[in-house]
């Protein structure tokens, strides 16, 4: 504990990111993996955060983990009848599958979202307002 409790806050929430970055990669470094039967597929981990008031300031809140829990969500099943984990039926099972989610377009950096010449001067031949 510091003389400024504001320090505790902020380390707090790092800590809490900490846990979070762990668990995010986690769940990608296993994000493709499959398993011959639905029972022994990876689990993905999902961190619940809960507020935590100072002990020192009344006002001011923290963050603490309250518990890494795993995915209960159903495995997805899928036909691939060569691959050397299939079931008797030709199955593998997989929790998750990044090829099968759509990335959002928010991270892309802005030099790719956006035309050069917004991030620099107007072409001439272009004229505001159009």
């Amino acid at each position: 504990m510091s003389n400024l409790p504001i320090f505790d806050i902020a380390g707090s929430a790092l800590q809490a990111q900490s846990v979070r970055m762990s668990t995010i990669a986690s769940n990608l470094s296993n994000a493709d993996s499959v398993a011959g039967s639905p029972e022994a597929v990876y689990k993905p981990l999902e961190p619940i955060f809960q507020a935590v008031t100072s002990r020192e300031d009344r006002n001011l809140t923290g963050v603490q983990v309250k518990e890494v829990t795993q995915s209960q969500a159903a495995p997805i099943k899928r036909y691939e009848p060569n691959h050397p984990l299939a079931d008797g039926e030709g199955y593998v099972y997989a929790r998750i599958s990044i090829r099968w989610r759509r990335w959002s377009t928010s991270f892309r950096p802005r030099a790719i979202t956006r035309p050069a010449w917004k991030c620099s001067t107007p072409p001439r031949n272009w004229h505001w307002p159009p």
